[in-house]
């Protein structure tokens, strides 16, 4: 007889959600089970004996192109302060994401979560604070009155062990979506499903777990009932199917079919901690399309190509014999091998292989065909993949077009990876700023070594908005980067004004070092440092000698003026003597003449009286 149970309303809310998201899911758990196999290029058809089943692994190649472009390097959290009283703050929350990359493994669950978007569209990473503890037990001595030694009392107590978030790379087939939502933050309600032994659902102290719990069904079947005789058989198992119920607002957990725990999302941020990241985004759904599912047809088209030529091919190695009755005695003595005699009765026509037609020749330009339909749906060139390709536009030019226009797709795919892992960093940012409480203290990652930085909560409250920094996550093309550098380096030793800088040519010449990263740089800047000084010396003396000969030049001008000043004041005198002279000559030749015509007139007189 079977034994149905009655649900509580909550249980049944959640369950029936779950199914009607489950059953909207169907084509798309079909879709993925296919683009996983068609990445680990497992055939779908039946080996049959003697033909060719071949799987050309153009999927697994595709996929593992791009995937280490995306995740060549750790990405660089931006920390934007929205206020000038958040710039502080914002330094130390940067520090602190960088801390918990490197602490939390991150770089490992984005690898798996990028692999997922790559294989399937999409991946999945929940992003949730965790604290744990253990029992630990103390001895501390006991003193009497006299303070004298009496008993050792043991004491026991709960040590944290773990006390800061958690990012958890999901399998997409256990995330449940509203069926009706097109984003994570649009959608009502997701559903996250696992399994849990009792004993862990038992050391969450959040959970409410009772003894009516049934483990080892899922919970739709509890749903539905289960007989005794399904009871018998789930008595062994100890695990049981968790639903985690999640609304903006809202967290219900469901495990055995029993309501453990119905509350308010225990996060300020009031966010679904789950973040979706897309490889190419289909905008009617939340799920997004990989780089496995638009190559299905086409992929599945070489494969058969290339096994109907391998098939011909062994044909015509092992030709099908044709044999008259009675012509040989054991048809298994015809082989086609060097050297193999085939004793038969009747003339030669009496064993003959099968002439097989000739293969037509079109079929490896259908398959060049093919391969360029691939590259064309893909935007993966065999440029990009690091082979040489067969294209015929395999000039310089032609080929920098082709990776130009595989470049525009690829970045496409890193702008989703950026913008999901920035999501990601805003929700770490409202977990630290809600859960730390004490002092803490963090390592500081550097070049060269690292150091410590200790902060309280109130150190990072503020408001700010987190980016990641351009291109962080690409690998570095050494030698593109090198010549960029070298490029630049020409350029602008080449400006008047930088020519007349010796310190603009250190600083470009350092540039120029950290892109070629040069092992011995400090020598080399230390070696530039000392002749700058040198330099900078010669032109300081440079410039008193200057301004020495300057002032020898004015010391002699003023001698020299000096000079002209007394010969022009000399001149002068000279002048003014000789006109006081004239002057006095000339009354004295006046006077003389008077006196010469007193004479002459007095002469004239006393000759008159005589007469």
């Amino acid at each position: 007889m079977e034994q149905t149970r009655a649900l509580d309303d909550v249980a049944s809310k959640v369950i029936k959600k779950y199914k009607d998201a489950e059953m909207a899911r169907n084509l798309y758990d079909t879709k993925w089970d296919e683009c996983y196999n068609m990445y680990r290029f497992k055939k779908k058809n039946a080996v049959v004996k003697g033909r060719s089943n071949f799987y050309i692994p153009y999927a697994f190649s595709n996929v593992e192109t791009v995937f280490p472009r995306l995740t060549a390097k750790q990405p660089s959290f931006l920390v934007k302060p929205r206020t000038p009283n958040d710039v502080e703050s914002s330094e130390v929350m940067k520090a602190l994401l960088e801390y918990a990359w490197e602490t939390l493994d991150a770089d490992d669950v984005v690898k798996r979560w990028v692999k997922s978007a790559l294989i399937y569209g999409t991946g999945v990473v929940k992003v949730t604070w965790v604290k744990k503890t253990k029992d630990t037990s103390d001895e501390e001595a006991e003193l009497d009155v006299l303070g004298k030694f009496k008993k050792f009392i043991k004491r026991d107590s709960k040590k944290v062990i773990y006390d800061d978030p958690c990012i958890s790379n999901l399998d997409i087939r256990s995330v449940y979506v509203d069926p009706e939502a097109v984003t994570a933050e649009d959608a009502k309600y997701i559903i996250h499903k696992y399994w849990a032994t009792k004993g862990e659902l038992e050391s969450n102290p959040n959970l409410q777990v009772t003894d009516d719990i049934v483990y080892g069904a899922t919970n739709d079947q509890i749903s539905r009932g289960l007989n005794e005789t399904q009871k018998t058989n789930l008595s062994s198992s100890n695990q049981g199917e968790v639903l985690e119920y999640w609304e903006d607002n809202k967290l219900i957990v469901i495990a055995g079919g029993k309501t453990i725990r119905d509350d308010v999302n225990p996060y300020k941020h009031k966010k679904k901690p789950f973040v979706f990241l897309v490889d190419q985004i289909d905008d009617q759904v939340i799920y997004g399309i990989g780089e496995v599912e638009p190559i299905f047809g086409v992929q599945n088209e070489l494969n058969t190509l290339r096994n109907q030529r391998m098939d011909f091919n062994n044909i015509v190695l092992n030709p099908v014999w044709k044999i008259r009755q009675g012509a040989v005695s054991d048809v298994n003595s015809i082989k086609f091998t060097p050297n193999h005699k085939i004793i038969h009765q009747g003339d030669e026509n009496s064993v003959k292989a099968l002439d097989m037609p000739t293969p037509p020749h079109t079929s490896y330009k259908e398959e060049e065909s093919i391969r360029a339909d691939l590259q064309q749906i893909t935007g993966v060139s065999d440029y990009a993949k690091g082979t040489e390709g067969v294209s015929v536009n395999d000039t310089a030019t032609g080929i920098e077009l082709i990776q130009d226009a595989a470049n525009q797709r690829f970045n496409a795919k890193l702008r989703n990876l950026e913008s999901a892992l920035a999501k990601v960093g805003e929700l770490l940012r409202d977990l630290y700023i809600q859960y730390i409480t004490d002092e803490k203290t963090i390592r500081i990652t550097e070049k060269e070594g690292f150091s410590f930085q200790t902060f309280r909560k109130g150190d990072i409250k503020g408001e700010y908005d987190i980016v990641i920094e351009k291109d962080s996550t690409l690998p570095s093309n050494k030698s593109t980067q090198r010549t960029e550098g070298m490029n630049m380096y020409n350029v602008l030793v080449a400006n008047p004004l930088i020519q007349g800088s010796p310190e603009a040519l250190t600083e470009i010449t350092r540039s120029l070092l950290d892109v070629w990263e040069t092992p011995n740089k400090e020598a080399i800047m230390e070696a530039l440092g000392k002749k700058l000084q040198e330099i900078e010396q010669q032109k300081k003396e440079a410039m008193m000698m200057e301004q020495a000969q300057v002032q020898a030049r004015q010391d002699v001008d003023q001698e020299d003026s000096a000079d002209e000043e007394e010969g022009m004041a000399q001149e002068m005198a000279n002048g003014m003597i000789q006109d006081h002279q004239d002057s006095a000559d000339e009354e004295e030749a006046m006077a003389q003449a008077m006196v010469m015509a007193r004479i002459k007139d007095e002469g004239g007189m006393n000759g008159r009286g005589n007469s």
